[in-house]
């Protein structure tokens, strides 16, 4: 009966030892797919990194926190970058072209009444399309 209880023992840590290497080799092969997607990922980081120089000259930096969102990146860490190079700009720029429509009306110089920013776009649109040639 002690032989028998030491066979199952036995069989038991075979197919442990048989189970073993097909484990070790798909814990191995996962750690080599998760090194090469980190590898590939970096690799799309550092060319997203150059095209940010560029993209500074041309003054669209602000595609560069939604191209690192795209290939992957921290959204808690791009969103702020977002913000920054995108919406503060857009809201200066709104807050700039409010005032100007609030206050253009009241400065009266000695050539007259100071021009509002709904008369020039009106103006803009006439230069266009007379130069241009469209009605």
């Amino acid at each position: 009966m002690g032989s028998i209880v030491f066979n199952k023992v036995d069989a038991s840590v075979d197919e442990q030892v048989v189970a073993s290497p097909s484990e070790i080799t798909r814990e191995v092969s996962e750690k080599e797919g998760a090194d090469s997607k980190s590898e590939r990922q970096e690799k799309v980081f550092s060319g997203i990194n150059k095209a940010s120089k560029f993209l500074d000259v041309f003054a669209l930096s602000w595609v560069t926190p939604l191209l690192m969102m795209a290939a992957g990146d921290s959204p808690k860490r791009n969103l702020p970058l977002l913000g920054q190079r995108l919406v503060v700009p857009i809201v200066a720029i709104l807050t700039f072209l409010a005032a100007w429509a609030v206050l253009a009306p009241q400065v009266k110089t000695s050539l007259g009444p100071s021009v509002e920013a709904a008369r020039v776009l009106t103006e803009q649109k006439t230069a266009s399309s007379c130069c241009l040639g469209h009605d």
